[in-house]
């Protein structure tokens, strides 16, 4: 048996996080172990090109088993690898909503700011904007939305606006590259790369030992698992920290009777997208032949009639996808949906459960109309005149009925689960596990609900912030 000081169980974009951070203190030993591979620092060159290329996103290094397929990052630095890079960042307001104590926007603030120091930010200067944000940029000011320089800034509510990417040159700079390459050479960390995680062991309200897939066992003062949304429900059932009918249904032993695997939350919407005219085309591919063609450089921010003023709801999704194809999806940023994360067996191989994503609550599909009817409007402006051909999906004729009916795939989504070991029902506020002394969740899944921007600089900054109480605590 292996023993260590900390061991995280999870390499993506928390669990980076958390290796640099606690491995800062020499005294403490500290293992981080992967299920997917581990390719190395930056500097070593070993990188797969797909999970380098912030001019794309790739869908290799995802979970998949011979039935079924979970599009999240099976990989060193997790789903940092291969996201669309956006940092950005919600309203301190909406921090302060969860209402759970040391996370307000005020007491999150400093960690936020260490993930800025750790990431590098390129911004768009406007001459570098893709053509059909240029468009769209000015469509807006037509119709009267805000035109922002930057979304982050404190006043950017609603409008378009253009978002920092966490790229440099055009490599992504994941969270391997940001927090883990830092801490490779310290002799206090070790990395086990390829090692799935079978269970947890709990004797006495205490995490006692972690067994591999292989079978090895490793024990540790302090345990945090850091999966993800999906992964992390997952590892947590099958230890026997779940909701009892659930677990007594796959016959596990049941150490804590808590929800895990439910709220599960994610952003999802309509796929709008338009056929470029001639006219487009050609100042695309003038574009794309001066400078690196990233498919993203901003969003347009808006509010439907359920969300009050001086918060978003909607983003339109502003990208140039290969084709060329003209996006302006519609994402719901505070959906009504909810769904879960369940057990399929006991088995380690196979993948959990997870709802499917579902336009089934009227407040979600009224609230995605009313964003498709303003990417309606942009498409009608003087400013989009000649430079589009027609609407591809959902199509002219669609309804909110038509959609409903198309189920899942007429739908679209960020690719953002989290919440599914909240603090407040899983988790306490410094993230751990209720009822287990020294088990901690620190990533997506113990957010207490979903902020409404992409989730990376969201859950860089809460893995920061338990990283900082585990130091501090220990």
């Amino acid at each position: 048996m292996k023993a260590f000081d900390a061991l995280i169980l999870g390499g993506g974009t928390a669990g980076c996080v958390l290796a640099a951070r606690l491995s800062e203190d020499a005294g403490r030993r500290v293992c981080l172990i992967e299920a997917g591979p581990d390719y190395g620092p930056y500097e070593a060159g070993r990188w797969p090109a797909d999970m380098r290329d912030a001019l794309g996103v790739p869908d290799s290094h995802d979970w998949r088993n011979s039935e079924h397929r979970l599009s999240v990052a099976r990989i060193i630095g997790g789903c940092s690898s291969h996201n669309f890079c956006a940092m950005a960042l919600p309203l301190a307001a909406d921090f302060d909503d969860w209402g759970v104590p040391g996370w307000s926007g005020a007491e999150l603030e400093p960690h936020i700011g260490r993930v800025l120091e750790a990431l590098p930010a390129h911004r768009f200067e406007d001459e570098a904007l893709h053509p059909w944000f240029a468009a769209l940029r000015e469509a807006a000011a037509e119709i009267g939305l805000p035109v922002h320089e930057d979304l982050n800034a404190p006043d950017a509510v609603e409008g378009i606006g253009k978002l920092p990417l966490n790229v440099r040159g055009t490599t992504r700079w994941n969270a391997s590259f940001a927090y883990l390459d830092r801490a490779r050479d310290r002799t206090n960390l070790t990395v086990m790369a390829e090692t799935p995680i079978d269970r947890i062991e709990i004797e006495d309200d205490r995490v006692a030992s972690v067994t591999t897939r292989s079978g090895d066992r490793l024990t540790a003062e302090t345990v945090a698992v850091c999966a993800g949304a999906y992964g992390s429900p997952a590892l947590l059932l099958r230890s026997g920290i779940g909701p009892e009918p659930e677990l007594r249904r796959h016959g596990i032993e049941v150490r804590a009777d808590l929800p895990v695997g439910a709220h599960l939350r994610e952003h999802f919407g309509v796929p709008l997208r338009w056929s470029p005219s001639g006219e487009m085309t050609a100042r695309i591919e003038r574009h794309l032949a001066d400078r690196p063609g990233f498919p993203f450089n901003g969003v347009i921010r808006a509010r439907s009639g359920r969300c009050p003023e001086g918060r978003w709801d909607l983003i339109l999704l502003i990208a140039l996808f290969p084709g060329p194809v003209l996006s302006s999806s519609v994402m719901l940023m505070r959906p009504r949906w909810s769904g879960e994360v369940r057990l399929r067996s006991a088995d380690p191989d196979e993948l959990p459960l997870v709802s499917e994503l579902a336009l089934d609550r009227e407040e979600d599909s009224a609230a995605a109309f009313e964003g498709i009817e303003l990417g309606r409007r942009l498409a009608g402006t003087a400013a989009l005149s000649g430079l589009i051909d027609g609407e591809l999906t959902p199509g002219p004729e669609a309804t909110p009925e038509s959609v409903r009916a198309g189920g899942r795939d007429a739908l679209t989504t960020f690719f953002h689960p989290a919440c599914t070991c909240a603090i407040g029902a899983v988790a306490e506020p410094d993230g751990r596990v209720r009822g287990i002394d020294n088990l901690y969740v620190a990533d997506a899944s113990v957010l207490p609900e979903i902020p409404p921007v992409p989730t990376n600089l969201t859950v860089l900054a809460a893995a920061e912030k338990i990283a900082a109480g585990l130091r501090a605590g220990g």
